[in-house]
């Protein structure tokens, strides 16, 4: 995927889809998902960024964050969930995230938001994932960045990205999928993929509307 249009503050774009599947979702998981972000200690430091590192600018961590923004239907905010102390369930107790990793030296994902969907309020409608790279750093400078969708229960993936084979790199924000309920309660998945740099946006929860099918 190409690079898309840069945002810029009052800009109106149309959602961003990729593609979207209905969520296969089994009868005995009762709408359970996960979405994990994972990455690999880099094994060493670039000459830069250890001198970054010797003046106070630890660029040295490599970081990344996972996030998702929760609308109604009519695109307004109504929660967001992070990895932040205070940030990491919603308000329905049923959006839970595992918790700020910044090293990427765990099995498996190292941050991993978990979905309870069937038990959502009716207020969210609408979740959008994010992931940021937290440190000073782009997703092609990161060890094997990769995200994806899964099965809670069974752990079969339904959707993945190897976030620097996507040609997109030297971005620091990957907004990766949009999940959303049709009216008869079914959920379907909006594939992003839209990559930009973190410093560009002034408020994410304004962006993010925008990636919201309507």
């Amino acid at each position: 995927m190409s690079p898309l249009t840069p945002f810029s503050k009052g800009t109106v774009m149309n959602p961003i889809i990729i593609d979207s599947n209905p969520l296969v979702l089994k009868e005995e998981n009762k709408g359970r998902l996960l979405c994990g972000l994972s990455w690999d200690p880099n094994e060493e430091s670039s000459v830069g960024d250890k001198l970054s590192s010797a003046l106070g600018r630890n660029k040295e961590t490599y970081d990344l964050d996972l996030s998702c923004y929760c609308y109604d239907e009519h695109g307004s905010l109504m929660d967001y969930v992070t990895g932040t102390d205070g940030e990491m369930i919603d308000r329905s107790e049923n959006i839970h995230h595992s918790g700020d990793c910044r090293h990427g030296a765990e099995d498996g994902d190292d941050e991993a938001i978990a979905f309870d969907l069937n038990a959502l309020p009716d207020y969210i409608q609408h979740i959008v994932l994010l992931a940021e790279v937290g440190s000073a750093h782009g997703f092609s400078d990161v060890a094997n960045p990769y995200i994806r969708i899964a099965d809670e229960t069974t752990d079969h993936v339904l959707d993945d990205l190897k976030i620097d084979e996507a040609q997109n790199g030297d971005y620091s924000a990957c907004v990766y999928a949009t999940i959303s309920r049709r009216n008869d309660g079914t959920w379907l998945l909006y594939r992003n993929n839209y990559f930009i740099d973190h410093e560009r946006i002034e408020s994410w929860s304004d962006f993010l509307s925008q990636f919201i099918a309507k």
